[in-house]
């Protein structure tokens, strides 16, 4: 085992738990790849180094990659800032905490593992370069602002157990087609708002609510299929889209009229599709 003056990192033993634990609270600025260790021996005590705590590298401008196998938490702004860097080895993480990524700009696809359960809100803001996303299956909910200006991101996957989305999750990102799992009850306000790409929307539950703006100003709309019973349709959540039944009829925009129906078109002005 790695003696603790050997490892480019700073630990804190604080987490009370069997066996002893660790979490990284700081690092060492002279390194650029990071490697975080399954364990270290302090004092003649093994701990094992399972989280990467609160701000520990956040704005460290010289990291590049960072590789976590066993750490399954990752906590509020950890590296927040860091411009270049690229997290690898993801498949023990558990949370990612508020802005854990924010502003990490050349974050490319980013693989979870199967443990993963919980994105916080701002997660991976800003990251500009994060093309794909696949939400593990085990995950119910995606923090606010998770994905907001992710502007290369056009394509993401979300996981069957997925039952909230919240407000502007997606936001001003270059999604081209969203399908909504069954268990989705929840769209947040202006979750989709501004993806200029999206053409497909399927909403596959048999009840979910829609929040205000959740998918207005996306001019690009071709397709939209909606659930069975919409709980709520807040307002504008299609801002701009006009929806007209089977005859041309130009229908409100109601949870009543637009329920279980689906709808072709282009340029926004889309027509139900007969059943």
């Amino acid at each position: 085992m790695l003696k603790i003056k050997e490892i480019a990192i700073v630990l804190l033993a604080v987490l009370a738990s069997l066996p002893a634990e660790l979490e990284v609270c700081g690092h060492d600025e002279s390194f650029r790849n990071v490697t975080i260790p399954e364990s270290v021996v302090l004092d003649g005590v093994s701990y094992r180094v399972t989280a990467i705590g609160d701000y520990a590298f956040k704005g460290y401008a010289k990291i590049r990659t960072v590789s976590m196998p066993h750490v399954e938490k990752i906590g509020k702004e950890a590296f927040y800032g860091c411009t270049y860097v690229k997290p690898t080895d993801m498949d023990s993480v558990r949370s990612i905490g508020v802005k854990a990524f924010a502003r990490c700009s050349s974050i490319g696809p980013v693989e979870f593992g199967g443990s993963l359960k919980t994105i916080g809100a701002y997660a991976f803001y800003g990251c500009k370069s994060l093309e794909s996303v696949d939400i593990p299956d085990i995950v119910t909910s995606i923090g606010s602002y998770a994905f907001y200006k992710c502007s290369g991101l056009s394509d993401v996957q979300l996981g069957p157990s997925l039952k909230k989305i919240s407000s502007r999750a997606f936001a001003y990102t270059a999604l081209e087609e969203v399908t909504v799992p069954a268990k989705v009850s929840s769209i947040g306000s202006y979750a989709f708002y501004g993806c200029s790409a999206l053409r497909s929307v399927d909403v596959e539950g048999a009840s979910v609510s829609i929040g205000a703006s959740a998918f207005a100003s996306c001019p690009a709309l071709e397709h939209v299929s909606m659930p069975d019973a919409i709980k709520k349709l807040g307002s504008g959540a299609f801002k701009g889209v006009t929806f007209k039944d089977v005859a041309g009829s130009t229908l409100k925009h109601t949870a009543k009229a637009l329920s279980g129906k689906a709808f072709e078109g282009s340029g926004c002005v889309l027509v139900e599709v007969a059943a």
